[in-house]
């Protein structure tokens, strides 16, 4: 028993060794605590009632010990830790953090008057939780009754103000009294009853306190207080009274100073005055819109704040708008007073779909109410003027002549930078003569809306043919000086236009037909015909007829579609797809035509030829016209071709030279080169005979043979015989292109 109580008592001397405060054993330092008085404020201070002033001692460390700021301090004495009149706390702080040994400590504290009387103030240094110096100092304190006086001088008028809206007011003072009003003493304060709760106040110091606009107002000094209030959304008139105070001290006297503030209701009226034109739109263009209204309520309209006034999305309420972010738009000035005009400038951007919208919009006074009667309505129509992503330009033919442009819908016209000239109806006509192109690198295009057909009336265009796609151009060429009009339209729309091979063969043969074309025409895109544009509209490139010949030509559309981006390729780049309407029963090598070397472009054996036969008769003067040139220039011009004989035969049996036998004996070889020249209507292919018809002196020539264009490539007539036995469009470009192969 007696062990347990033994245990007992240690347990217990530990706990109680845990509840000595733990600053005694870490923060005391030990030693010789030794103070000499240095220097001091004056012992005699006078004061009045409110007034504060700052006082201050040294003390010079005489000891072994370090002074520490959370340690050492002056504390009020006789009797120690007593309450001061004239201190919220009993303990003063030292300025410096720590004072060793030989330094100087300062003590500076401020007082402030209370009571009225003398008073006896004793402070001591104190080591806290440790030990009191004997170092004990006063201050004799006389406070004097305070006179708090104030003469009127003014106030600012008795305000109408609108209801939630705010007014400034103010009320001046001149300072009558003995004592210097301080700031944080002296204020306006809400009266009868005093200290009520004003519903005016605005950014007061509380609800019944007004600040001086000064720090301090000596005697005889004067004074405004300027203050701000804000009216209740309830309308009448109300009367405030106020009246000055020395906080904590005393009320001035009541002059009976008040305000009679007339609240008035805030009355939101507008007037439409115009807006901007209804806007015509392409997908994705931005247009900037407007709209103004006449202020004609009693209330100035804000851009921000509280309430701010906005034009909000209308028909249903606050929906979402499809052309711009959100719901409302802010005005474009900060404040628009009763009377002014406000404009509410905005940005819209339209939607992909083309079409009429209707976009409704009323005044909203945010957070308050809508004005139902500003209600307008903007008609937006987003056209689509054509945007040419990957154009092919076809040289429709050469000017010398007016001509006239209209469509089956609006276009607009655009010169050769792009800017706006102007824009027409559908049905409406355009005369363009080549005085109104002016010159390189001067231009006109006509541009499509919505997918309109272009169509031109000229005397050199097949008026069975005149409608086209896409954009029509009138342009000079720098080189020739030749005023053009040239179709720039998307390559797969240029290839639905083309009038090849008949839209009744089989689907194969139009696939194959449709690679080969667009393949052709992408590498003349990369060496164009002209400067001004890519393909000729005719034999010498491809024969294109445009929009009508696409509407007769379903099949072949179809043909464009399925083979979307496919080309002819080989070694990595586009092969040269020469084709024509048939081989006779043998292809003929490039070199033997335009005397140049392609390693797909060769001779091939045609077993698919038709083969077209054909015949000529020549009179002599028709022969010499054909070969005009090659004759005058060996000087033969004149003579007669009495004989002809074919020399020599490529291995197609092709000719590879003929010879004119002249009148005066002499002989002209005619090699290949010159004879391709000639190929056409007439002569439809090399591979020809030639039967002399007589008389003697002046012969015609029969001209016979198979085939049908210049031999280089793929037949036309060999494709379609080629889908008729099953073959894929893919077999017939490698059988005439061996080695191509095909890629989208």
């Amino acid at each position: 028993m007696r062990r347990k109580t033994k245990i007992l008592g240690i347990l217990i001397g530990v706990f109680c060794l845990f509840l000595i405060p733990k600053f005694v054993f870490a923060q005391i330092p030990i030693g010789n605590y030794q103070a000499e008085l240095v220097d001091r404020s004056p012992s005699q201070v006078k004061l009045k009632i409110g007034e504060t002033k700052e006082l201050w001692v040294k003390f010079k460390n005489k000891g072994d010990v370090v002074w520490l700021k959370d340690v050492f301090r002056l504390g009020t004495s006789n009797p120690r830790d007593r309450s001061s009149v004239f201190l919220s706390s009993n303990r003063v702080e030292m300025i410096k953090e720590k004072v060793k040994p030989g330094e100087i400590a300062e003590f500076r504290f401020k007082i402030k008057a209370k009571k009225v009387g003398k008073f006896r103030e004793y402070f001591a240094l104190v080591a806290d939780g440790f030990k009191w110096l004997s170092n004990e100092i006063y201050w004799d304190i006389e406070v004097e009754e305070a006179k708090f006086k104030a003469t009127y001088l003014g106030q600012s008028p008795y305000p109408e103000i609108l209801a939630g809206e705010i007014a400034e007011l103010w009320i001046e003072f001149r300072n009558d009294g003995n004592i210097s009003w301080k700031k944080d003493v002296v204020r306006l304060g809400t009266s009868r009853p005093l200290d009520r709760g004003s519903i005016f106040s605005k950014d007061w110091l509380s609800q019944n306190r007004i600040e001086m606009n000064k720090e301090e107002v000596k005697p005889g000094e004067t004074v405004k207080f300027t203050f701000k209030i804000k009216a209740p959304f309830k309308e009448g008139v109300y009367r405030e009274y106020f009246r000055l105070v020395a906080d904590g001290i005393k009320w001035f006297d009541d002059i009976g100073i008040y305000w009679d503030i007339r609240v008035e209701p805030k009355i939101y009226k507008a007037r439409f005055v115009k807006k901007s034109p209804d806007p015509i739109l392409k997908p994705g263009e931005t247009k900037e819109l407007w709209v103004e209204f006449k202020n004609e309520g009693n209330i100035s309209w804000k851009k921000n704040g509280i309430n701010p006034v906005r034009l909000g999305t209308f028909d249903p309420i606050d929906r979402s708008s499809l052309f711009f972010s959100g719901n409302r738009i802010e005005l474009k000035e900060n404040e628009i007073k009763p009377g002014s005009i406000a404009r509410f400038s905005f940005k819209i951007k339209a939607p992909v779909e083309i079409g009429t919208y209707k976009e409704k919009f009323a005044l909203v006074v945010d957070g308050l109410k809508w004005l139902f009667d500003t209600e307008i309505e903007f008609n937006i129509k987003v056209e689509k003027e054509l945007v040419l992503k990957n154009p092919i330009r076809v040289g429709l033919t050469f000017l010398d002549a007016p001509s006239f442009i209209s469509a089956n819908g609006d276009f607009v016209v655009r010169d050769g930078k792009g800017n706006f000239v102007k824009r027409y109806k559908k049905g409406e006509k355009v005369k363009v003569e080549l005085a109104e192109i002016g010159y390189f690198p001067n231009s006109l295009s006509f541009i499509p809306i919505n997918d309109a057909i272009l169509q031109i009336e000229n005397p050199r265009i097949n008026k069975s043919y005149n409608r086209f796609r896409g954009i029509l151009t009138f342009v000079r060429s720098k080189y020739s000086s030749r005023a053009w009009v040239v179709n720039e339209l998307e390559l797969e729309d240029y290839l639905k236009g083309l009038a090849e091979v008949p839209d009744n063969w089989p689907k194969e043969a139009l696939k194959a037909q449709v690679i080969a074309a667009r393949t052709y025409a992408l590498r003349n895109k990369l060496d164009p015909k002209a400067d001004i544009f890519d393909l000729y509209d005719d034999v010498r490139s491809q024969v294109y007829l445009g929009f009508n010949s696409e509407i007769q030509k379903p099949n072949q559309k179809i043909a464009v579609e399925e083979t979307k981006g496919l080309v002819v390729k080989y070694k990595g780049e586009l092969a040269l797809t020469y084709y024509f309407s048939d081989s006779g029963g043998a292809t003929e090598d490039i070199s033997n035509v335009w005397g140049t070397d392609v390693a797909y472009l060769v001779s091939i054996s045609d077993p698919y030829s038709l083969p077209i036969s054909w015949e000529y008769n020549f009179s002599n003067k028709e022969l010499k016209e054909i070969f005009y040139q090659e004759l005058q220039k060996a000087g033969l011009e004149k003579e007669i071709i009495v004989d002809i004989e074919i020399k020599e035969r490529f291995p197609s049996n092709r000719v590879k030279e003929m010879i004119f036998k002249m009148s005066s004996g002499r002989e002209l070889k005619i090699s290949y080169l010159d004879i391709n020249k000639k190929i056409g209507w007439s002569i439809k292919s090399s591979m020809f005979w030639v039967k002399n018809l007589g008389p003697e002196a002046n012969p015609s020539f029969k001209f016979y043979g198979k085939g049908w264009g210049h031999g280089v490539g793929m037949p036309q007539w060999s494709a379609k015989r080629m889908a008729e036995k099953g073959m894929r469009a893919e077999e017939i470009i490698n059988y005439f292109y061996p080695g191509t192969y095909i890629e989208g």
